[in-house]
């Protein structure tokens, strides 16, 4: 069944096959701040996860007396204060950088 006349400009228009030289489309992803936000987060992880076979370590070096069977609960806690960071930090840097813009925010690091 021929049904071209429902949709009679995509029978005669090719506008939706794209150029190999056309230029990017204004409203696409931006892959290259994309990239550049993505290896910024690889790195902050990569940094993160070095340190943490350490923390038991710090955490008995910073209380020697500490038992060995409660070790572990502080060292959760020591390796949860990060994230706890970005809970309390997330929404006051969101709100800065709405009012000065995402840029100088990022910049600031």
């Amino acid at each position: 069944r021929n049904r071209s006349h429902l949709f009679p400009a995509a029978a005669v228009s090719n506008d939706h096959v794209l150029h190999p030289m056309a230029p990017p489309d204004p409203m696409g992803m931006p892959w290259g701040p994309v990239v550049m936000v993505l290896l910024f987060q690889l790195c902050e992880a990569i940094g993160f996860y070095t340190v943490v076979p350490l923390v038991p370590f710090m955490v008995q070096d910073f209380m020697p007396d500490l038992p060995k069977s409660d070790l572990g609960f502080y060292t959760g806690y020591v390796a949860a204060l990060p994230f706890l960071g970005s809970i309390v930090g997330g929404p006051f840097w969101g709100a800065v950088s709405d009012r000065v813009g995402r840029r100088p925010v990022l910049l600031l690091g």
